[in-house]
């Protein structure tokens, strides 16, 4: 539940900023879709690979909104800016932990939620 709680809070954020260019076309959080990617590991992660992936998010640039492990250690959730559901599949199939098949992964698209404060837990 906290883990939804911290992506609102982050989709307020960026719902009311603008996003500049970065992976694909440049699209503002005003005019961007939401998805998440949700990863699942199947494999052990070597160390190397684990940088990979965290420097592949950084080379999102603008376009990551939020992402992180779950802290039961059964994956992780990527939430991105895309222009379309196919933009945002290819960054996940992108990632290093996809590529060499660490992980699998969902897609979701994500509906914004504009009044996040009424949701919040007391």
């Amino acid at each position: 539940m906290w883990a939804i709680l911290a992506i609102r809070v982050s989709i307020r954020a960026v719902a009311s900023a603008p996003v500049g260019a970065g992976v694909g076309s440049g699209v503002s959080a005003g005019t961007g879709r939401l998805f998440v990617y949700v990863l699942d590991c199947i494999a052990r992660l070597s160390p190397a690979t684990l940088a990979a992936h965290r420097q592949y998010l950084r080379s999102l640039g603008p376009r990551l909104v939020v992402g992180g492990p779950f802290r039961d250690g059964r994956g992780s959730v990527v939430c991105v800016v895309a222009d379309s559901e196919a933009s945002a599949d290819a960054m996940a199939r992108a990632d290093p932990l996809v590529v060499f098949g660490f992980t699998l992964y969902q897609l979701h698209e994500i509906e914004r939620v504009e009044q996040v404060a009424a949701h919040a837990p007391a």
